[in-house]
């Protein structure tokens, strides 16, 4: 792996003393995320080998993973006596104590830890029912039995796997030897790689979200299928975190004790006709609720769905989850191909401007934030792609022309990654349009996923497709820079407008991972001819004077510290009422509140093509849901406003 790395990746750092101390807490904390089962002593008696990993790699020794493993073995058996232990009985959760996150305790306070980490996990799960007038001492009897038994679980599939603790423990230190030449890239199993390269059928029932599991041991949504319920939802992005499942009867599954396949498993045997609830935490740490039916995947429709917003102008509202390739069909591309459709739609309604709201939208494919750039300019380049073993090369608009030429908005945030940036950064280097929102993540990397031997060719001979019993990494190979060759790289692409979030500050971003790439620039001549300059300075004036008076703003931006002091906590506590009063300082609630305007909320329709959608399919129900949404979400409300000001000024 090392090999493939060194030969095709864009930039790959030294592997000196600094490279090893982070491969070695990286190996630690994707064996132990929450530190419960290595002790401070574990650690201790492996410092040795913190700086001396590339003497490991060169002379192919493997010590590190041999005592490592054997140590982790050893704390995994006496974790799941203990749960044994305490799989009857109950833990006095009247008692005040806490569980410190990211500690690791010496071998006496081990049981202490390990026993407030499952109160913590029961408490997490059943405050809810609880809350709802539950008999307490029953719900946390149970709960503590489905917890310690969903534990023994995991660890079991550990220790007791037909491929050893080693190779379990081999697979993490080979993810964090990759992480340590940049965070998006990382090692997968032949069987991870196949899973992730798995599409569903035409004809299968799904929610639309195809789930992995992340090196925290997250179940996340890897991909979102074009079209799906979860796709039409506008509310999921590839990345969000699964936290429950509310199955039709009323059963809820914290699922951040299961495996993998548990959670394939029990949404697996749900039906079409069954409403299931989900609970998702977001990039940015913001939790939704979502309520979706499987249904049939079609690829024939059009993925992409617009709304019109009628208040004042009409403007076209279209939500970009991510930036898909249609692998079903030969004769479709992917969501330019969708959106072009969907624009010629709107323009034969009459809509004086459009709004592309690529907030949590995480990326995808770098071609089709190309071309739908292109959409929107005439001809000229839009990027500078610079990538191991060729020169710079500019990247163009492939189809001469623009479908619309009209009043232009892109809604970005936090989350808004890879081509989402690269559409933002193209349409203010064109002025084309105006970038509204918080600053972006700030990744201006490409990634590529080959075969753990590909050193052994160039990069132009390497068969992506190939299957390899070694496995796979994904490397980074290559740098996009915008068309004057800066760099949004650790800085993201910065608003035009921006509008205040509750999630400015906390570390979240490219620039927040120690071994994120440098923001550098390149010197490439191209050709490119921007529009005239927007009355940005005015249009900013404007929209200072309304977000000042709004009341949805002002309480955003007074949940900022909140929010902060949240995630920042290292503790939790884990006594009933202290819980409680915990969850009750949870400052998502008040978001919800915060982020629901109430007031002159925004007049919202389908377009003509889809007015007689009926309310009572899936379809239409989450059709209306995303209308109600739309109305009342404050940040889509004032973009509306700043388009507005654009046309009238105009």
């Amino acid at each position: 792996m090392i090999k493939t790395i060194q030969r095709h990746h864009y930039n790959a750092r030294e592997i000196d003393r600094s490279f090893s101390s982070f491969v070695f807490d990286q190996t630690l904390d994707l064996l132990d995320p929450n530190h419960i089962f290595l002790t401070e002593g574990d650690v201790q008696s492996l410092e040795k080998y913190r700086y001396d990993l590339k003497s490991s790699i060169d002379n192919n020794n493997c010590e590190f993973i041999d005592e490592l493993s054997d140590v982790l073995s050893k704390r995994l058996v006496s974790a799941e006596i203990f749960y044994s232990d305490h799989l009857t009985g109950k833990f006095n959760y009247r008692e005040e104590d806490k569980f410190v996150f990211y500690q690791r305790v010496n071998g006496s306070d081990r049981e202490k830890h390990l026993k407030n980490w499952i109160k913590y996990e029961v408490l997490n799960s059943a405050h809810k029912l609880i809350e709802d007038g539950a008999d307490v001492d029953s719900v946390l009897s149970a709960v503590q039995k489905q917890i310690i038994q969903r534990d023994i679980c995991q660890i079991q599939s550990v220790t007791k796997s037909s491929k050893g603790v080693d190779e379990y423990v081999g697979v993490k230190f080979l993810k964090a030897l990759a992480e340590g030449f940049d965070p998006h890239s990382t090692y997968f199993t032949p069987y991870q790689e196949n899973e992730m390269r798995k599409s569903l059928s035409q004809k299968s029932e799904s929610y639309g979200f195809q789930l992995s599991e992340n090196e925290k041991g997250e179940i996340e949504i890897y991909a979102l299928i074009p079209g799906s319920p979860a796709w039409k939802s506008n509310i999921l992005n590839e990345g969000d975190v699964l936290l429950s499942i509310t199955e039709p009867d009323g059963k809820k599954t914290t699922v951040n004790c299961n495996t993998y396949n548990e959670v394939v498993q029990i949404l697996t045997f749900l039906t079409a006709d069954q409403v299931t609830g989900f609970e998702f935490r977001k990039k940015t740490g913001e939790i939704v609720l979502v309520e979706l039916n499987k249904a049939e995947i079609s690829n024939i429709d059009n993925s992409i769905k617009s709304f019109i917003i009628d208040s004042l102008n009409s403007v076209g509202y279209i939500n970009i989850p991510s930036f898909y390739v249609d692998s079903y069909s030969t004769t479709r591309g992917g969501c330019a191909d969708d959106l072009a459709r969907e624009l010629i739609k709107l323009k034969r309604q009459g809509i004086e401007g459009l709004i592309v709201d690529v907030r949590n939208n995480g990326g995808g494919d770098m071609r089709e934030a190309i071309n739908l750039a292109g959409i929107f300019v005439n001809f000229g380049a839009l990027s500078i792609l610079d990538a191991n073993g060729f020169e710079p090369s500019t990247l163009k608009d492939p189809n001469r022309g623009s479908i619309y030429r009209g009043p232009l908005v892109i809604m970005t945030n936090k989350a808004s990654a890879s081509a989402s940036e690269l559409l933002a950064a193209a349409m203010q280097d064109y002025n084309r349009g105006l970038v509204v929102g918080s600053p972006t993540y700030g990744k201006s990397t490409s990634q590529i996923i080959v075969p753990l031997d590909a050193y052994k060719s160039d990069f132009e001979n390497i068969d992506a497709e190939s299957k390899s019993d070694l496995g796979y990494v994904k490397l980074t190979n290559g740098k996009f820079y915008r068309v004057d060759g800066e760099s949004h790289q650790l800085e993201g692409v910065l608003p035009d407008i921006y509008l205040p979030s509750p999630f400015d500050s906390l570390s979240y971003g490219e620039r927040y991972s120690p071994t994120a790439l440098a923001n550098t620039s390149i010197d490439k001549k191209t050709y490119y001819r921007p529009r005239q300059k927007l009355p940005i300075e005015e249009l900013k004036e404007q929209s200072r004077q309304r977000v000042t008076k709004d009341e949805n703003f002002k309480s955003l931006k007074e949940l900022n510290n909140a929010f902060q002091e949240w995630y920042n906590r290292d503790y939790v506590p884990v006594s009933l009422s202290s819980y409680s009063n915990y969850i009750k300082q949870n400052p998502s609630s008040e978001y919800d509140k915060a982020s629901t305007a109430h007031n002159n909320r925004l007049l919202v329709k389908n377009p003509d093509y889809l007015s007689g959608l009926s309310s009572k399919d899936n379809d239409g129900v989450i059709n209306k849901n995303t209308i109600d949404r739309i109305k009342s979400d404050p940040y889509i409300k004032e973009t509306y406003f700043i388009i507005n000001d654009l046309i009238n000024n105009n």
